[in-house]
């Protein structure tokens, strides 16, 4: 077996055909969360929901979600950010019965905030006698 001779090592000015390159900085890890909320519905027809409260420090980008509700009538569905008032709404189903939304623009959500889902124009039972019941799904991408 033939012995190998370590390379000989010399040195080089900076700048010239053999520098280093600098060193490729890795990519950072995207993290998506799956969120589920469920409620039931009140004396007024409506369903309200926190979804969760975006950690503060982070913002959440929704990037997918599903709205169904087992509601005999048709609903509405708006989802809003910190307050369910029309100023703060986010995105809206109508009907609010059963759908999915993919974002082509996902949502932006700021650290500190609720995400809030309501349903109004729900029945008070469903086909089965049971509470109406309302629910969101949603997938979210921790901010970049």
């Amino acid at each position: 077996m033939a012995e190998i001779e370590p390379a000989e090592i010399k040195p080089v000015e900076a700048g010239g055909p053999s520098t280093p390159a600098a060193p490729v900085a890795e990519k950072p890890r995207t993290v998506r969360q799956w969120l589920r909320s469920i409620g039931n519905v009140d004396s007024s027809g409506k369903i309200t929901v926190v979804l969760a409260t975006v950690p503060n420090g982070e913002e959440w980008f929704i990037e997918r979600m599903s709205v169904k509700t087992s509601s005999t009538t048709s609903t509405a569905f708006n989802l809003y950010a910190g307050v369910a008032e029309d100023a703060y709404r986010l995105d809206s189903a109508s009907p609010g019965n059963d759908g999915i939304a993919d974002e082509a623009s996902p949502i932006w959500v700021p650290g500190g905030t609720d995400i809030i889902g309501v349903w109004t124009g729900a029945s008070a039972t469903d086909v089965n006698s049971n509470v109406t019941v309302g629910r969101l799904n949603a997938q979210v991408r921790v901010g970049e």
